[in-house]
Formats: C-alpha cells, structure tokens, sequence
C-alpha cells in the first residue's frame, strides 16, 4: 500500500472488537480444540476449510493451521456466504466466521463451535473455550479503529478521543453494537497505539504463511 499504516496517522481509538469462532460441521466427531488438532493430524490434507479469499477469516484459518501445525485444506470462496452455506451443507468441514453470522446455526445444531478466537471466551458461549487456551498465543479478533491524519495535535486528539469514548459507552449505542456482535473498547491513543504494530506484524505474517500475493 501507498502509505505506512503508523507514521501517517494519528492514532485515536480502538473503538471495538468483535468475536470470530472456529465453527465445524456436526458431522465431525470433535468438541474442542486439543481433538480437531488430533484428528486433522490423524487426517493430513483431508479436512477442508471454508472461508471468503482473502479476508480475516481465510487469514485465521492460516493461522491456526501455522500454529497447530496441521496440513488442511483452506478453500477460497468468492464470498463468506457461500463459504457459510456450504459448510452448512456439509461439503466442508469447518471455518472460522464471526460469532454474528454463525450463532444461528450453532443454536439449532447444524453447526458446533469449538473454539473462541478471542482472547477471553465469549459471555454468550461460556462454556467454549478460547481456541488460545490450546494454542498459546492465537487470537484473531476483529476490530475496528478510529484514525486520524498524520500530526493531530495531542490536545485535540484526546479531545475526539473523548467525545467518541462517551458516545460509545451510553447503553442505548453498547446495546445497539452488542446486536451486531460488536464490543465496545473505546480504548485511549495510546493502547491503540501498542495494539497497532502488533496487529500488522501478526497478520503480515499470516498472510506470508498462506502464500498469498499482491494482485
């Protein structure tokens, strides 16, 4: 990309995460993390993955697969809907997706979640765990952040900060962000800040072990 995603920006604020889960079809004999690990080991190269190309999802799948050094098969759809359809369906076997758009179908059975791919477990799956309680380290939320242009001062900086963070924090928007799986942090600029560089080295490097290319 055409510009450095640290120098030219201000940092504001992390305004919130939301919550992705490694979901598998019924179909496959695991219920956490330590068994799918075991059986995609016993299975090398014969569980498929489904995810949309390119994206977190795809990117977390990778990961897991680095991590847990397992030989999976990662198939790229053109779109997280027909990925989602599909493992419904059978015709792959698990995907990390967010916990917003597979819930539904964790609820009536026709889906299993395993794992939470953020760092603490999930209020509403409280007895899943997080897949970093087997994995140390892993953790792929997604997020979403307020920047501003490069050379804010401080003053008026905190003074954004602040305004955003009180909006945020009133109950009638948590609440309405909670509908969408989103949960707020409205961290400060400086927690941004040290998250920021740990972000990008983390996904850099899942993207360097996927094998994908600019193009």
């Amino acid at each position: 990309v055409p510009f450095d995603p640290i120098k030219d920006f201000t940092m504001i604020s992390q305004l919130g995460l939301t919550t992705n889960v490694l979901v598998v079809h019924p179909s496959l004999p695991v219920n956490n993390v330590r068994e799918f690990i075991k059986l995609a080991k016993s299975k090398p190269g014969q569980l498929t993955a489904g995810t949309s190309a390119g994206n977190s999802a795809y990117l977390s799948v990778e990961m897991l697969k680095t991590m847990a050094k397992i030989d999976a098969v990662n198939i790229p759809y053109k779109g997280a809907g027909q990925a989602l359809t599909d493992l419904i369906a059978g015709h792959v076997q698990f995907q990390v997706n967010t916990l917003l758009a597979a819930r539904p179908y964790i609820d009536s059975g026709r889906l299993r979640a395993i794992g939470v791919c953020s760092a603490k477990r999930a209020a509403s799956l409280p007895n899943v765990q997080t897949v970093g309680e087997t994995l140390k380290g892993f953790e792929t939320s997604g997020w979403y952040a307020l920047l501003g242009p490069a050379g804010i001062p401080r003053e008026i900086t905190l003074r954004i900060h602040d305004g955003f963070a009180k909006a945020l924090r009133t109950p009638e928007i948590t609440s309405r962000l909670a509908l969408q799986g989103v949960e707020v942090t409205a961290s400060t600029p400086d927690e941004l800040a040290k998250v920021m560089p740990l972000e990008i080295k983390k996904w850099g490097e899942a993207v360097k072990s996927s094998g994908a290319t600019p193009g």
